[in-house]
C-alpha cells in the first residue's frame, strides 16, 4: 500500500511538472526499498507458517473443527 502511494504521489508530482529530478529519484528508491521489505516480510511469514501448515497440524485442526477433509 505504501509503495503504491509513493508511486502515485511521484506520478502526480511529475504531472504537475514542477518536481526536481532528485526528488523523483528518491521517491523511486523509497518505493524500491518498500517493495524489498514487503518481499522479505512475505518470505519470513511463509517460513514461520510452515510448522502450522504441516499435514499433522491440519489433521488436528480438522479434528477440532469437525472438518473431515
Amino acid at each position: 500500500m505504501q509503495r503504491e502511494a509513493v508511486r502515485a504521489f511521484a506520478a502526480a508530482m511529475m504531472d504537475e511538472g514542477r518536481v526536481p529530478a532528485p526528488t523523483v529519484l528518491a521517491m523511486g528508491e523509497l518505493a524500491a526499498q518498500l517493495d524489498a521489505r514487503q518481499l522479505r516480510a512475505r518470505a519470513e511469514l511463509v517460513g514461520r507458517l510452515d510448522p502450522f501448515l504441516s499435514r499433522k497440524n491440519r489433521a488436528r485442526i480438522g479434528t477440532l473443527t469437525g472438518d473431515s477433509r
